[in-house]
C-alpha cells in the first residue's frame, strides 16, 4: 500500500514537471503545487522507509523474543499441569479418607440416635386437657435471669416449664414511662394493633397499672422508671395466640373544637413558644401558649385564631439573624417544639 501510494505520487509529480517543461503549455502548474507534490513524495518515502525498518525490527528481534516468551510459558504451563495433577491425586486420597471416616461417624450417630429415640419415647408428657401449650419463660422466684426452656438446660425441682393459657381471657402486657403514669388509669380506652395482623385494629381498655416501677428495668437503667400496664380486650380475640407482638395506642384525652397546628409550626426560644403567621405577604412571629400535643399536632391555647395561616418552618431571614445572635452569645437558635403523647 505504501509503495503504491509512493509510485502514484512520483508519477503525479513527474507528469506535472513534464507539462511545465512544454513551452506551448505555458507552465500551467505553479511552483507551490510542484513543491507540495515534492513534499508529499518525500513524506511517502520516509513513511515507506520507516515501515520497512519496523518490519525488519519485528522479524529480527520482536518475533524471536515472542517465540522465546511463548516457549517459556509453555514450559510453565506443563509444570503447573503436572503440579495440579499431583495436587488433585492428593485431594482425592484425602477426600476418600474423609468419606470413610464420616461414614463411620454416621453409622455411630445412627446407632446413638436410635437409642435416644427409644429413650425419648419414654419421656412423652401428656397434658390433663387439650389446649395451646406455651413455655414458661418468666423470672425465677428470687429475681434471677429469665428461665430458658430448651434441650440441655438445667431445671430445678418444682420448676414450671410449660402451661396451657386460658384463651378466653387474653391480655396485652405493655409499659409506660413515669411521666405518663398519672394519665394512664384503669378504664382508659385503647386501640391494639398486632404485627402479625397489621390490618386488624382491636378495641380494648386498661385493666390495671402496676403500683411500683418494673424492677427489671430498674436494674438495667436506674435513671428511668417504667410501670407495667395490663390491657384487656373489648373485641373478640379469635385467631390470636399468646406471645404475639402488639402495639397499644392509649386514648389519654379527646379534644374537640380546639385550635391546633402541625408540630413543625411551633418553635421554642429561651423557654418561650411561638409560631410564624403570614400577614399581608410577610412572616410575623407570634408568641403562643400550647396545650396538649400528639406526634403530629399541637393544641394552641392562646396567640392564634382560626383561619390564621402559619408557616411550617422559620423564614430564611429569621434563621440567619438567629444564627448571628447565637454566634454573639446573646440568644439561642430557634428549634421546633418537641412533640408529646396523648393528643
Amino acid at each position: 500500500m505504501a509503495k503504491r501510494d509512493l509510485a502514484l505520487a512520483e508519477e503525479k509529480l513527474t507528469f506535472k514537471l513534464q507539462v511545465n517543461q512544454d513551452p506551448d503549455l505555458n507552465s500551467p502548474y505553479s511552483k507551490n503545487e510542484i513543491e507540495a507534490d515534492q513534499l508529499s513524495v518525500d513524506r511517502l518515502k520516509n513513511s515507506l522507509a520507516k515501515a520497512i525498518s519496523e518490519r525488519d525490527m519485528l522479524v529480527k528481534y520482536d518475533h524471536p523474543r515472542k517465540q522465546r516468551k511463548l516457549a517459556l510459558a509453555l514450559e510453565d504451563a506443563q509444570v503447573n499441569d503436572k503440579r495440579a495433577s499431583l495436587e488433585a491425586e492428593k485431594e482425592i486420597r484425602k477426600a476418600e479418607a474423609t468419606e470413610k471416616a464420616k461414614k463411620e461417624t454416621l453409622e455411630t450417630r445412627r446407632t446413638t440416635l436410635k437409642e435416644l429415640e427409644e429413650q425419648a419415647a419414654k419421656l412423652v408428657v401428656k397434658a390433663e386437657k387439650s389446649g395451646l401449650v406455651v413455655y414458661d419463660t418468666g423470672r425465677g422466684r428470687r429475681g434471677g435471669t429469665d428461665v430458658v426452656v430448651m434441650v440441655g438446660e438445667k431445671i430445678n425441682p418444682n420448676q414450671r416449664l410449660m402451661m396451657i393459657p386460658d384463651m378466653s381471657s387474653l391480655q396485652v402486657s405493655t409499659k409506660v414511662y413515669e411521666a405518663l403514669v398519672d394519665q394512664v388509669k384503669p378504664g382508659v380506652p385503647v386501640v391494639i394493633r398486632l404485627d402479625a395482623k397489621q390490618r386488624m385494629a382491636l378495641k380494648g381498655h386498661i385493666d390495671k397499672v402496676a403500683p411500683l416501677p418494673d424492677s427489671q428495668n430498674r436494674w438495667l437503667n436506674p435513671g428511668v422508671k417504667i410501670y407495667n400496664v395490663t390491657v384487656a380486650f373489648d373485641d373478640s380475640t379469635d385467631g390470636l395466640k399468646p406471645g404475639m407482638t402488639a402495639n397499644v395506642e392509649m386514648m389519654l384525652a379527646r379534644l374537640e373544637n380546639v385550635l391546633s397546628v402541625p408540630v413543625a409550626c411551633v418553635f421554642t426560644e429561651q423557654e418561650k413558644t411561638y409560631c410564624y403567621r403570614r400577614s399581608w405577604g410577610k412572616a410575623e412571629r407570634v408568641a403562643v401558649k400550647v396545650g396538649r400535643m400528639s406526634d403530629t399536632r399541637v393544641q394552641i391555647a392562646e396567640g392564634l385564631k382560626e383561619g390564621d395561616e402559619v408557616l411550617l418552618g422559620a423564614p430564611a431571614d429569621h434563621v440567619r439573624k438567629s444564627s448571628e445572635k447565637d454566634g454573639q452569645g446573646r440568644k439561642g437558635k430557634s428549634q421546633p417544639a418537641a412533640s408529646g403523647n396523648g393528643f
